[in-house]
């Protein structure tokens, strides 16, 4: 395994870039991505810069984050575990304001690894008039689709 002098593996180091790093899509995750080329490894920066253009009363999904992500790199896709990665150190960074919350997954479901799980999500979401679906197993936003942030 190489390392590199911080003691962190070349894999640790990716997944956790502190620049945005454009590879080739890994073999075993060409069906993943839908075919072969390149994809983004986003920085926390990255991350956080688009969650800052959604305002109040809209969200995204972490779909359309890695969607978007790639249209504005240029790539095929955007790496999920990377993207979550960012995600979560920003939602766990209390010294900036970030509206992490206004991220949830693509059924609508709440995050459960961010600070305060997801009635800290929910009751986040609530103050900024959004109603959540407390029945199932995870909260959901109702009709969250209507919400969804449109970048043009």
């Amino acid at each position: 395994m190489l390392h590199w002098p911080d003691g962190k593996t070349v894999r640790k180091r990716l997944m956790e870039p502190n620049e945005d790093a454009i590879v080739d899509i890994p073999k075993d995750r060409v069906k993943f991505f839908g075919g072969t080329g390149k994809m983004l490894l986003p920085s926390r920066a990255a991350v956080a810069a688009l969650i800052k253009q959604i305002p109040e009363s809209k969200l995204i999904t972490t779909k359309l984050l890695c969607k978007e992500l790639a249209d504005q790199f240029k790539v095929r896709g955007t790496c999920p575990v990377t993207t979550q990665k960012a995600l979560q150190a920003i939602a766990n960074d209390s010294s900036k304001n970030i509206a992490y919350w206004r991220v949830i997954n693509a059924n609508g479901g709440l995050i459960a690894r961010f600070p305060g799980g997801a009635a800290g999500q929910a009751a986040r979401l609530e103050e900024e008039g959004f109603t959540i679906d407390k029945k199932g197993k995870i909260p959901k936003v109702k009709g969250f689709r209507e919400s969804l942030v449109r970048f043009d």
